[in-house]
């Protein structure tokens, strides 16, 4: 697993057809918080990534995003395996909300997917401490 963060945070390219699955718009069965973030792709900041390097034939990725012009925090997972891929299953873990709800849902491991191994969790939290002191 390896986690990048963005200083500064990087916009979402919309030209991409592959390979951008933060807020693409075919996720599958989107809730309120997935559609208002296809309907504000636009305006996603993304602060942080963690990617599993490792993995064949499957996926387990998480995004730390913003709004921009918000205070509206989101983390965002997408899992699964080489079918569908992972702009078809991405989902708001937990959002719109701080910045210190996001930290607190990701120490105490309440997200899905797979969990994270210390050492990337600590280096997760350390882009969150980032993203803070950015704003």
């Amino acid at each position: 697993m390896s986690v990048t963060t963005y200083k500064p945070p990087r916009e979402i390219d919309l030209t991409a057809p592959y390979g951008e699955w933060i807020g693409h718009p075919s996720c599958e069965s989107p809730g309120k918080a997935e559609q208002d973030l296809i309907d504000h792709r636009a305006e996603i900041l993304v602060y942080a990534e963690i990617a599993d390097d490792e993995a064949d034939y499957s996926y387990d990725d998480f995004a730390l995003i913003r709004l921009k012009g918000t205070d509206l925090w989101y983390l965002l997972n997408t899992s699964g395996c080489s079918c569908p891929s992972p702009d078809e299953t991405w989902n708001v873990q937990i959002g719109p909300t701080t910045l210190a709800e996001v930290r607190k849902f990701v120490t105490e491991g309440e997200y899905s997917g797979y969990t994270m191994p210390k050492r990337q969790m600590a280096e997760f939290v350390k882009a969150l401490d980032e993203a803070a002191a950015s704003c």
